[in-house]
């Protein structure tokens, strides 16, 4: 209880009630979180020990985001080619 915390409105409902989220919504978090990764993989040589199939304490702890919403964003890198994904690694190409 009086814990303040970053938010971000999500809509403004019709009774003047506020949904509010932590994390953004929609394609700008989306974008945000690839540039993420892409940002983390150029600075640890090209290479990341997240993949799709890590736990979502690992994913969590790292990019303060679901499992799912990384599992979009690395999704969203190997459809626009910039990243190759191995069992065990995710590769910069």
């Amino acid at each position: 209880m009086g814990e303040q915390l970053p938010g971000f409105i999500k809509q403004i409902r019709p009774d003047g009630r506020i949904d509010v989220a932590l994390q953004r919504q929609g394609t700008d978090a989306r974008e945000d979180l690839t540039q993420q990764i892409l940002e983390e993989l150029q600075r640890n040589g090209g290479q990341s020990p997240l993949t799709d199939k890590s736990s979502p304490a690992a994913i969590s702890a790292r990019y303060n985001v679901s499992k799912a919403a990384y599992k979009r964003a690395l999704g969203r890198l190997l459809k626009a080619d910039k990243v190759t994904l191995s069992p065990s690694a995710v590769k910069l190409r």
